[in-house]
């Protein structure tokens, strides 16, 4: 006979999560852990799955929590599978609005079929140990993470709110339908090379019908500050509001309100018309209603009259254009010809140098892409073809300088192997854990260039962890 012990009263979530773990077959010596028994109030970065526990997750639960009461709940996806990185960005805001966070430690940028399996565990991990409210589910992730988010939000629509998607928006495999009823707040940096992405999703979005918000960061493709993650729940706060799902609070959404004409008005100072533009112009259209609204949509109608304003909304669907291209073009020669006509706009410089030089990133990362699955299949020269091709007009980049000196290594040349291994290094290639085990540089293993490179790394210290 399986028996299973309870460490607290059996409530209907407990008892989900039991009936699950007999149908699996696991022994009576385990001991369910509930979310009464976990600690509230702090970041746990690593809590076993009881479904499947190869598994983990990283979490929040508020200081407040109970099982008396349904919880809304942040799922969320990082592309390297460090959960703890979104849950202590989102940790503030979620004890602030009391909301769970859990974070999967498996779902990471890669092959498809992993990160939909670690998602529907966490699904169901969560779902049986908590009380979730039955309508507010929320999606979280950046980059990859963020496209994984935003696809499980649309295999349950009928469980999830909305979706916090940071550096990059579309899922894969997925598409969202005209008048979706989820929430999405989009989160860009400036210098992100996927900035086009999120223009063009604002303007379809607009098209069908689509709750969401378009929200620029100082930053490149990176999480944003824990600022803007805060911003992004005050949001699902404001649309729950809005879709019918929590009672609405006037004052709530007024000094939401404030802040962002504040930021528009400081914005418009700044002489950032654009985004002044599209603060004004969001404010405007969500805020339906409230005192100030008609000033948002008076200033977002005199900023759409302005000449700085009408030029560059002219010339930003050529860069939408270029970025279609760049996602399109399989062809390591097809983007050469791409590569020449953004450099010749970079050379311009301005904010369409500026866009220009973002496209041009996001060239390096297809031809990396491209690169490292030639080195795969053995096909050389097509590979040092892509590695060379970034380094002509990236000559500092340091992960296109090792994968050019591993395809070196492969081709027996060492000499070339080298130059390129040092370059890497010297522009802030630091893995030491992956040059000691890559077997793409075993010809140079032994070269003296190649131990003095590793020496130099071994001796940079380690960065501080964070707290």
């Amino acid at each position: 006979m399986r028996t299973i012990f309870f460490s607290s009263p059996l409530t209907l979530h407990s008892l989900l999560l039991a009936i699950l773990l007999l149908s699996i077959g696991l022994s009576g010596a385990l001991c369910p852990v509930f979310a009464e028994d976990l600690p509230k109030g702090v970041v746990l970065p690593h809590v076993e799955c009881q479904i499947e526990k190869s598994y983990s997750f990283a979490l929040y639960v508020p200081k407040a929590y109970t099982s008396e009461k349904a919880w809304p709940v942040v799922f969320c996806f990082a592309p390297d599978g460090i959960g703890v990185v979104p849950v202590r960005l989102l940790a503030p805001a979620a004890e602030h609005f009391g909301y769970v966070v859990a974070a999967s430690n498996d779902s990471k940028n890669g092959p498809i079929e992993p990160i939909r399996k670690a998602q529907e565990i966490l699904w169901k991990e969560i779902n049986a140990r908590f009380k979730v409210d039955p309508k507010r589910s929320y999606g979280a992730g950046f980059s990859g993470g963020s496209r994984a988010a935003l696809y499980l939000a649309l295999s349950h629509p009928d469980r999830f709110a909305g979706v916090i998607s940071c550096g990059a928006v579309w899922a894969e495999g997925k598409d969202v339908p005209k008048k979706c009823p989820l929430a999405l707040f989009m989160l860009v940096g400036a210098k992100d090379f996927n900035y086009f992405e999120f223009t063009q999703a604002d303007k379809e979005l607009r098209k069908k019908g689509v709750l969401h918000w378009l929200q620029e960061f100082d930053g490149v493709h990176q999480w944003p500050p824990g600022a803007f993650m805060t911003q992004g729940l005050e949001y699902m706060q404001a649309a729950a509001m809005k879709q019918g799902l929590i009672a609405e609070d006037r004052d709530f959404l007024a000094s939401l309100l404030k802040a962002r004409l504040e930021v528009a008005a400081a914005l418009a100072a700044k002489g950032q018309k654009v985004e002044a533009f599209r603060e004004y112009r969001q404010s405007c259209e969500f805020f339906i209603g409230l005192t100030g609204t008609d000033s948002a949509c008076e200033a977002a109608g005199g900023l759409a009259q302005d000449p700085d304003v009408k030029a560059w909304f002219s010339v930003e669907p050529t860069f939408e254009a270029y970025r279609d291209r760049l996602t399109q073009t399989l062809d390591p020669h097809g983007l050469l010809i791409l590569i020449k006509e953004l450099k010749a706009k970079a050379s311009e410089g301005g904010r369409e140098g500026a866009s220009a030089d973002l496209l041009l990133t996001l060239v390096s990362r297809s031809l990396t892409q491209l690169g490292g699955e030639y080195l795969r299949q053995r096909n050389y020269r097509e590979a040092l073809f892509c590695f060379e091709t970034i380094l002509s007009y990236r000559p500092k980049d340091p992960l296109a300088a090792y994968n050019a000196a591993c395809t070196y290594s492969r081709m027996g040349f060492k000499k070339d192997a080298l130059r390129c291994l040092k370059l890497a290094s010297q522009n802030g290639f630091k893995d030491v854990a992956l040059m000691e085990k890559d077997s793409d540089l075993d010809y140079i293993r032994k070269e003296p260039g190649y131990q003095e490179v590793l020496s130099a790394l071994r001796a940079i210290p380690a960065p501080a962890q964070a707290p």
